[in-house]
């Protein structure tokens, strides 16, 4: 049994306390500033690469098979989620001007400055509920697609330059956007239905 613990000790404890006494003096020989600017920097590093990372998979990785939500689903979860939020409204909101620039794009075979340039000269008359959704969507400040920095800066300057943030709509004005996109889709694809 001593045999043993005298074998740990020399081969175990010994150096690893050795190890452990030449890292403290190291260490003392170092300013301590330059140790907390080195730990700092990590730091900084870490939350750096901790939110490019975040940007990154949320555009980039597929979820699997088995958690796939319909196109349905995620329309209800929006929805439902629009009301609970400056930024869960804005998402609404480019996400619905993102629908009726497809539609819009689909139907009349414009590209999204063709749809500003119809709207600015009064060739494309829209809803005003539907017109306004539309052109937050064609906002660039509001692309998910911008990293976090450049979407923080678009906030703060409108911010600075006291920009409303996007009205509500209404159940009743959601209804009536969600009818112009039904007709309009009718008309592309010959009313039948």
């Amino acid at each position: 049994m001593w045999v043993f613990q005298d074998f740990v000790r020399e081969v175990v404890v010994v150096p690893v306390l050795y190890f452990m006494w030449m890292i403290d003096i190291i260490l003392d020989m170092v300013p301590q500033t330059l140790i907390w600017a080195l730990m700092l920097g990590i730091a900084f590093f870490m939350i750096l690469k901790s939110f490019d990372k975040y940007t990154l998979s949320s555009h980039h990785t597929s979820e699997p098979a088995s958690s796939i939500r319909g196109k349905v689903e995620v329309w209800a979860q929006r929805i439902y989620l629009r009301n609970r939020g400056a930024y869960s409204k804005e998402r609404f909101a480019y996400y619905l001007g993102k629908l009726i620039q497809d539609v819009l794009v689909y139907e009349a075979h414009y590209t999204p400055k063709e749809i500003i340039q119809r709207i600015e000269t009064g060739e494309l008359v829209l809803p005003p509920e539907v017109e306004s959704y539309l052109l937050f969507r064609l906002r660039p400040a509001v692309s998910p697609t911008r990293n976090w920095l450049q979407r923080l800066k678009d906030t703060l300057m409108r911010w600075i330059r006291r920009e409303p943030s996007f009205a509500e709509l209404s159940n009743d004005e959601l209804v009536s956007v969600l009818e112009f996109l039904e007709k309009q889709l009718e008309i592309s694809t010959g009313g039948s239905g």
